[in-house]
């Protein structure tokens, strides 16, 4: 109802005075042309609006009526303006009156959403309105409004004697909100009597009387409740509220309950002062009923440690800050009570899963994974130019268990703080040489143990060369660390300097070959096959005096090749409905990969053995990786290590897609480690009618002969409703159940 009018007026001028004579102008133009019904010239607004889109009408009939000063356009009634558009059998223009009279099967279109009635009457003067039996359609909400009578009846106030609501096409929707003498103020509250709530024709909800805000903007209130049960937290739900605090800030706050184990409070703020800067805050509480003292109650079966206390929470924050002079700061804060609390809690609104969604959609950076009992703090702030870049950091990492012993002896390096300087690889003036640099100050501490300054310069030259049909690139860097030591090791050095060289160099070639098919869909396939040597030399030096928080360089003379595969088809795309078009028209698809690498290292091959010492092994696992793509509905992946000395396969990944054009998927990946580890998990998802979805996950560890995880969940969607129902059996005895209920249109 907002957007007919608000559209209806859009020819007032920045003074807000009503430009009727545009219509006025518009009519008499067509006057001349009533008796051909030819459409007329587009005719631009004057004044500060000469750029806007003007009007055109057409119609089989005009006339005007001087005495009254009233226009009258009847047959086939058509006005357009841009995206919007007026449809009636007569459209009647009172000038004196400033009305608008549409009857006669009145469409009205803006945009994508539509008005219909049989007749919609228009005062622009008092900015007043009526829709005749209308129905309103919304597009980008996909709302649905029907009235005996829509009114406008102010500026910003509106009145529908009998409505309906409803997300749902056609004329029998699955559910709908009906009512009486609904009155509504924009950014103010509305008011209805009666209201009630269908399916089909079934009523489930009824209220006498209503009032409810009503606000374009974000609006303060709940939002859909989630409900679960498990055997380890029972019966649970979870009834999250919404606040609009202003345009650039809102909050939710989380209700939790689980009749095991307590209310759990979650609060959430989140706030957007420009495109570069914005922030989010949240964080959990739960008094916890129960402990995990290795009695009845296990917690969390994943891990021998014990959690014995009953206050958890867990906070985390993201942040990004515009600085002046193109600088950006960044803050990452993850903190939780123990290491038990995202293993327990990884799911529903304020559980880990949709906490690192979110982070990573809004923030492009991830939290580090649930079963980490060491997480990551820091705050950044970062210059970048073309060339170059400066960072500087304060980065902390918490380690829930040492924490919670309350032990001294924490090892943790944190850096308080670090810089760095990058410049990217670049040309050295006219010369044929190139250069990168990367360095650092580093102020590494921690509570028990070594701790110190530490600076490095690491420049390296470069000078890549063609030889034949080989490109050939040696480098050589030099690398120079210093160190100031507040605590140190009696053998280590207090203070010290480290000057490192190393050599490296790359070399390659690529071999093409093109298969001419000439297929119905392939044309041509190329196979293209680029071998690689690369070596890599850094002096072997004693390094036992240098204190533990300076990285080490440890000696390298390593000889590393490698041969990659690339088979690229080129296709023929299927005939374009445009004439227009080219008929011959291809796309290129990249369908297989196959890479295979080895390692020699010199210096193992040249060391001396000593009699109780172990054969020289120089030779590295042989790696293969195979990516199959054949079309988009199958893909293959395929990892392996190789061990050459025992003739076994130390390690292998694989994953194996497929999917159809209704959207059914099946995936299974099975993952191997010698003598440590076997798994395999497979989902499915399957359509099974029109809507209805079946969704089957299932972990097995092959290793130790037991489940990992089963899950079982069925969805049904339709155009304006969705159910979603999930079982899940965890290792350890771990049972839960979640059911929704969505209704399209609201959040």
């Amino acid at each position: 109802m907002r957007f007919l009018f608000t559209i209806l007026a859009k020819t007032h001028s920045s003074h807000g005075q009503f430009r009727f004579e545009v219509v006025k102008a518009l009519l008499i133009c067509f006057l001349v042309f009533s008796s051909q019904g030819v459409a007329a010239d587009f005719l631009a607004l004057d004044g500060e609006d000469s750029a806007r889109v003007p009007w055109r009408l057409k119609a089989d009939l005009l006339s005007y009526d001087k005495a009254n000063d009233l226009y009258t356009a009847s047959g086939n009634v058509r006005i357009t303006r841009g995206a919007s558009s007026i449809t009636a059998d007569t459209v009647r223009v009172d000038v004196p009156a400033n009305t608008v009279d549409a009857s006669g099967q009145v469409v009205m279109t803006i945009g994508n959403d539509v008005v219909r009635g049989n007749r919609i009457v228009v005062n622009s003067r008092e900015q007043t309105g009526v829709i005749y039996d209308g129905r309103i359609f919304f597009s980008e909400s996909h709302f649905h409004i029907t009235g005996n009578r829509i009114v406008k009846t102010g500026e910003q106030t509106y009145f529908i004697d009998d409505y309906s609501v409803t997300a749902c096409d056609g004329e029998s929707p699955d559910w709908k909100i009906t009512g009486k003498d609904l009155d509504i103020t924009v950014e103010g509250y509305g008011t209805c009597k009666h209201a009630a709530f269908y399916t089909k024709s079934l009523p489930l909800l009824y209220v006498p009387y209503l009032v409810f805000p009503v606000k374009v903007k974000r609006q303060t209130g709940l939002l859909l409740p989630n409900f679960a049960y498990s055997e380890r937290d029972g019966f649970e739900y979870n009834l999250p509220f919404f606040w609009a605090i202003n345009e650039s800030s809102d909050a939710t706050y989380y209700q939790n309950y689980m009749d095991r184990r307590g209310m759990k409070h979650g609060l959430e703020y989140r706030y957007i002062l420009s495109r570069e800067s914005k922030g989010a805050v949240m964080c959990d509480y739960l008094y916890d009923r129960r402990i995990d003292d290795g009695g009845e109650f296990e917690g969390y079966r994943g891990d021998n440690e014990l959690r014995l206390n009953r206050k958890r929470w867990w906070f985390r924050m993201k942040n990004n800050q515009d600085l002046t002079g193109g600088f950006m700061a960044k803050m990452d804060v993850d903190v939780v009570s123990d290491q038990d609390y995202l293993r327990e809690f990884t799911e529903g609104y304020s559980g880990f899963e949709l906490t690192d969604e979110y982070f990573r959609k809004e923030y492009a950076r991830d939290i580090d994974d649930y079963t980490d009992t060491i997480r990551t703090n820091q705050l950044t702030v970062d210059k970048n130019w073309s060339q170059y870049s400066l960072n500087g950091a304060i980065l902390w990492y918490d380690d829930v268990i040492v924490r919670n012993n309350n032990s001294s002896e924490d090892t943790t390096l944190q850096q308080l703080p670090s810089v760095t300087f990058t410049a990217l690889m670049q040309q050295i003036g006219q010369t044929p040489f190139l250069f990168d640099l990367a360095s650092f100050y580093k102020h590494s501490w921690r509570r028990s143990g070594t701790r110190g300054h530490s600076a490095e310069l690491y420049p390296r030259v470069y000078c890549p060369v063609r030889l034949g049909r080989f490109d050939f690139e040696p480098s050589a860097g030099l690398r120079e660390t210093a160190w100031l030591a507040e605590r140190c090791q009696e053998q280590e050095d207090k203070h010290g300097f480290r000057g490192l060289y190393d050599l490296k160099g790359d070399l390659s070639t690529e071999l093409v070959r093109i298969f001419r098919i000439k297929g119905d869909r392939v044309d041509k396939i190329k196979h293209s096959i680029t071998p690689r040597i690369f070596y890599s030399y850094i002096p072997d030096l004693d390094q036992e005096d240098i204190p533990s928080f300076v990285e080490r360089a440890p000696g390298e003379n390593l000889l590393t090749y490698s041969i990659i595969n690339y088979f690229t088809a080129k296709q023929k795309q299927r005939p374009s409905p445009d004439p227009e078009s080219p008929s011959d028209r291809y796309q290129y698809h990249d369908f297989c990969r196959l890479e295979l690498s080895q390692s020699y290292d010199i210096a193992e091959a040249r060391r001396k053995r000593v009699d109780d010492q172990y054969e020289r092994r120089p030779f590295s696992d042989l790696k293969a990786a195979l990516e199959i793509n054949p079309c988009r509905n199958v893909s293959l992946d395929y990892d392996t290590s190789w061990d050459p000395y025992d003739g076994e396969c130390k390690n292998h990944n694989t994953s194996l897609s497929l999917s159809d054009l209704r959207g059914d998927r099946l995936s299974v990946e099975h993952r191997y480690a010698r003598g440590t580890s076997e798994t395999i998990l497979a989902e499915t998802s399957l359509n099974i009618y029109k809507g209805l979805w079946l969704n089957i996950q299932h972990e097995h560890d092959l290793y130790d002969h037991q489940d990992i995880m089963s899950a079982i969940g069925c969805s049904f969607t339709t155009q304006c409703w969705s159910l979603f129902l999930t079982y899940k059996d965890e290792k350890g005895g771990e049972k839960k159940f979640t059911y929704m209920i969505k209704l399209s249109g609201f959040n």
